[in-house]
């Protein structure tokens, strides 16, 4: 007998919304029903709804286009062939914010060990032992939302309002970054070790080990986006 796996309500979410598209009525460039209906229909908050199709659009079967919707743009999961072109085609820019992050996140970093919350740091323990599970099941959609949360609660602890700023912009154009990175084994394994040490760092208290721990793991994203290039599943 198999055991019953815990499954996220936004990854529910996210398998409903593919069966809506996957159903022989629905055809592509066909217009999804508004946040508000399927909120409705599954009876869960507007923003299980969001990052569930945000998760479908990194996947490429949803393109949202800002005050019109989200439509339908395949009806299959994007492949291994594609998923190397994806990252060859998008090189550069991916470079370029990876770069903006190894200036800021090392600075977040380091003042968020220094101003840091008993409560806040429970929130990035908690995050750490939930990207763990979600590693060992290899859940790429579960990885990219808690991989984002990670990072971003180092720069929320950093209390800089301007760092904050920043970083929302940045969140916002790795999104498919994310959710593309973690679909290759290899990346995944390449997180949680980096993820544990910076968590130690702060937990002790270590600026100097907390920035060269978080400024080595974003060179290693540096490092599997060009590997990712030639990925053959």
């Amino acid at each position: 007998m198999k055991a019953i796996e815990k499954v996220s309500v936004v990854q529910q979410v996210e398998e409903e919304i593919k069966k809506y598209i996957l159903n022989d009525k629905v055809q592509i460039g066909d217009k999804l029903p508004s946040e508000k209906v399927f909120c409705e229909e599954l009876s869960i908050g507007r923003g299980s709804v969001r990052e569930a199709l945000r998760l479908l659009q990194a996947k490429g079967m949803v393109e949202i286009i800002q005050g019109k919707g989200a439509f339908v743009s395949r009806k299959e999961e994007i492949n291994s062939e594609e998923l190397a072109g994806w990252f060859r085609d998008n090189e550069v820019e991916l470079k370029d914010f990876n770069e903006v992050r190894m200036a800021i996140e090392p600075l977040a970093v380091r003042l968020a060990v220094e101003r840091c919350t008993a409560k806040e740091f429970k929130k990035l323990e908690t995050n750490f032992l939930k990207t763990v599970k979600a590693a060992e099941a290899k859940d790429s959609s579960e990885l990219a939302l808690l991989d984002e949360k990670f990072h971003t609660l180092i720069v929320e602890c950093s209390h800089n309002q301007l760092l904050i700023s920043i970083n929302k912009e940045i969140i916002k154009r790795l999104r498919r970054f994310r959710e593309r990175t973690f679909k290759i084994d290899q990346n995944i394994d390449n997180c949680i070790p980096y993820h544990r040490a910076i968590l130690e760092s702060i937990k002790n208290k270590d600026a100097e080990t907390a920035q060269k721990k978080l400024l080595e793991h974003l060179e290693r994203v540096g490092e599997d986006l060009v590997s990712s290039k030639d990925y053959q599943n």
